[in-house]
């Protein structure tokens, strides 16, 4: 467990060094939301958060939210062990992130967990939440899961957009299709560290 912790912090923190340039000259998105959950888990139209958690996280004084959020980011070309360089900016996007805190300020430890959500499996994934969950609810920890990679928002059959037309409909990573390589997931995962307009 340990070591699996250390590790993220390790992939997390080398993330951040990628990026960091990005962050200078990439605007702060706009966040939309919570966006409520129009019908129970299990209804056809999957009008609810995609993999909201089974856990029982209100007995921890949790509440689990949904937000979207959007702007432009960059595409970046990332040759093996090279330094990123930018390849065309402004690209629009929105996806969504989960956000999940403890209820009462006083529980919160000022500490945000943010996870890339993984689509390995083609859909996304929140290995650390399943992991560790149990810990970062005992110590008051925030958590978010971004959905920042096209398998995760636009591809079928478990993408967000084909999952639930009707609530993820919106969503787009690829700028309309033009950037199918994911060079735009850096800026999108690491912009929501400081979004505002969460509640």
């Amino acid at each position: 467990m340990k070591r699996r912790c250390i590790m993220w912090g390790i992939l997390f923190f080398s993330a951040a060094i990628f990026a960091a340039s990005a962050v200078a000259t990439v605007p702060n998105p706009t966040v939309i939301g919570p966006i409520p959950a129009n019908v129970p888990p299990g209804d056809p139209s999957h009008d609810y958060p995609q993999y909201s958690t089974q856990l029982d996280i209100a007995s921890y004084g949790y509440v689990e939210k949904e937000y979207f959020f959007e702007g432009t980011a960059n595409s970046y070309d990332t040759p093996p062990l090279q330094t990123a360089t930018v390849k065309s900016s402004n690209h629009p996007y929105r996806t969504r992130m989960i956000v999940r805190y403890p209820i009462s300020p006083k529980r919160f430890n000022g500490t945000v967990v943010m996870e890339w959500l993984n689509v390995t499996s083609g859909y996304n994934n929140e290995i650390h939440w399943l992991c560790n969950a149990e810990h970062l609810m005992k110590e008051g920890y925030a958590y978010i899961g971004v959905s920042a990679q096209r398998v995760g928002v636009q591809r079928a059959p478990d993408g967000l957009t084909v999952w639930s037309p009707i609530r993820y409909g919106s969503l787009d990573v690829t700028d309309g299709g033009t950037v199918m390589d994911d060079s735009l997931c850096y800026d999108i995962f690491l912009k929501p560290l400081r979004p505002s307009g969460i509640q």
